[in-house]
């Protein structure tokens, strides 16, 4: 075999050999044109660098969270801002402190025009976000030694436009009030609780000021250097969300009913399903002096804002669909000596009988006639465990309304009605459905599929002893419709068993008056 195939390979070569001496120049010209066409493939080459690309599986979960990692906190830049003194000037100085104003205000309001934008791009279209959401007012991120004084509002966008986060700063000292001095007031306990970015963070001074110098008493006596870091979202990220930008309109239709801590109103349809905590955010909390650290809280955060916040009735709802909520809000409750929000449980039942019912939901209990309407649809769990699926949801409905309708398997076929009860737990996941008590002895584990099974041997030894009529058929006979009884079959409906209860019990009957085997169970 291999030696024939040896052979015609020596004559396709020696073929190919006499073509090419014959026609050399068509057998140039043909290699030229295709190694030429293959070359023009150079110019589609994309030459891969990446070694996660290289050596890692697209469709493996490490893509995925890496790619969850760089949307969600590798999207920024981050400028820093050096500022030294000039010859002969402190920056111990409102001077120094107004130029730095100047500098941020530069900064948030130099404007670049794109022939591709109908609108200019500002720092506060594409300024990053500590805390981000799908409102673009929030403030961007900066850490600034303006964040020690009022002035750090200047982070804040649409400044006093900005009512929801425009009197973040208010409460704190400003460099220009008359009282205030750098000599007599900046000092190491001013800095460490005082410079806080705009949700209340402290930021260590070493982070805004270089070089500080304190006397004895914790008096700042010099400092070499201050400074300021902004941040904007990456090109990877503005391509994904875009620019935003807000634009700012008088609210003349706002509703003037009372809203509560969760901006919630006193009842109505967003009260109802908790649409109203839409509105709410961690940083509300900011303006009743809480701190989003795990740090000590004080009594008004805890007893004017956490408090009613955690006993309000959207308060599961908030904190199962905010996790910055949740994360932070915890931390705060605990430090306040409150109690955790419980989490939210489910509205309505799993039911899929085309009702729904509130949760926690117990069916009403039934009386004894409705019991047993319900028991008579135990047809429909013998069809679903037989492979009928149709049938297997009103079973399953049927057999969780029996179970918390207080009923009971009682009656001369209780044993069959608790065998039913247990393998309908099998198909039947995520219902409510128990035993209740009962004297049922344990029988065979599917009494329908037995009665199948056994009432074809009845009625073979039946024919068998009619056309003999000897005595050890007739036994046979006996012994097999006695355990068609025993077996309670009669009790069960004959459209699944196929047995015949008039048959099964004339036979017992006959059986028992000539001393046979006997049913005292027949009914």
């Amino acid at each position: 075999m291999f030696r024939s195939v040896e052979l015609g390979l020596q004559r396709a070569f020696a073929g190919l050999a006499r073509a090419s001496a014959a026609r050399p120049l068509t057998i140039s010209l043909t290699t030229v044109l295709v190694l030429t066409a293959l070359g023009f493939g150079v110019f589609n080459i994309e030459v891969e660098t990446d070694v996660l690309k290289l050596w890692v599986d697209d469709s493996t979960e490490l893509i995925d969270q890496l790619d969850f990692y760089e949307d969600t906190y590798s999207t920024l830049r981050t400028d820093s801002f050096i500022l030294t003194p000039k010859p002969g000037k402190s920056l111990l100085s409102k001077e120094a402190f107004h130029e730095l104003v100047e500098l941020h205000r530069w900064i948030k309001t130099v404007e670049y025009k794109h022939p591709d934008f109908t609108r200019p791009v500002r720092y506060e279209n594409m300024c990053y976000k500590v805390v981000d959401g799908v409102e673009n007012f929030i403030p961007c991120f900066q850490y600034s030694p303006l964040d020690c004084f009022r002035e750090g509002a200047m982070g804040v966008i649409g400044n006093e436009n900005n009512t929801r986060y425009s009197d973040l700063y208010s409460k704190r000292q400003s460099f220009n009030d008359t009282g205030f001095t750098f000599a007599a007031n900046l000092t190491n306990t001013y800095l460490s609780k005082t410079c806080l970015q705009w949700y209340n963070l402290g930021v260590p001074y070493r982070v805004l000021f270089g070089g500080t110098q304190f006397d004895a008493a914790g008096q700042v006596q010099s400092m070499a250097a201050m400074r300021s870091v902004l941040a904007t979202f990456d090109e990877s990220r503005l391509a994904k969300v875009g620019l935003r930008y807000t634009d700012w309109v008088e609210d003349k239709g706002a509703s003037t009913e009372p809203l509560d801590v969760l901006y919630c109103p006193k009842s109505g349809p967003t009260l109802d399903d908790c649409s109203c905590t839409s509105r709410f955010m961690i940083t509300d909390a900011i303006e009743k002096g809480c701190v989003p650290r795990d740090v000590g809280q004080t009594a008004q955060c805890c007893n004017d804002f956490m408090k009613p916040v955690g006993e309000h009735k959207c308060a599961p709802f908030l904190f199962k669909n905010n996790a910055d909520v949740s994360s932070i809000g915890t931390f705060v409750l605990k430090r306040c000596g409150l109690p955790p929000v419980e989490k939210l449980q489910p509205r309505c039942s799993g039911n899929p009988d085309g009702l729904t019912y509130p949760t926690p939901f117990t069916f009403p209990q039934l009386t004894l006639p409705q019991c047993a309407a319900i028991g008579d649809t135990r047809s429909l769990c013998v069809a679903a465990l037989l492979g009928n699926y149709s049938a297997a949801e009103q079973c399953c409905v049927g057999m969780q309304q029996f179970s918390d309708g207080g009923c009971v398997c009682n009656g001369a076929c209780d044993a069959t009605c608790d065998t039913l009860v247990t393998q309908a737990k099998g198909i039947c996941g995520g219902y409510r459905i128990s035993n209740k008590a009962s004297s049922c002895p344990v029988l065979y584990a599917n009494t329908t599929m037995q009665c199948k099974a056994e009432y074809p041997l009845f009625l073979q030894a039946y024919a068998k002893y009619l056309g003999s009529q000897t005595t050890t058929d007739g036994l046979d006979m006996c012994a097999k419709s006695d355990a068609l009884a025993t077996t309670k079959c009669h009790c069960l409906p004959s459209a699944d068993t196929g047995v015949n209860a008039t048959i099964v019990y004339g036979v017992n009957v006959a059986c028992a008056v000539k001393g046979g085997a006997t049913d005292a169970d027949a009914a």
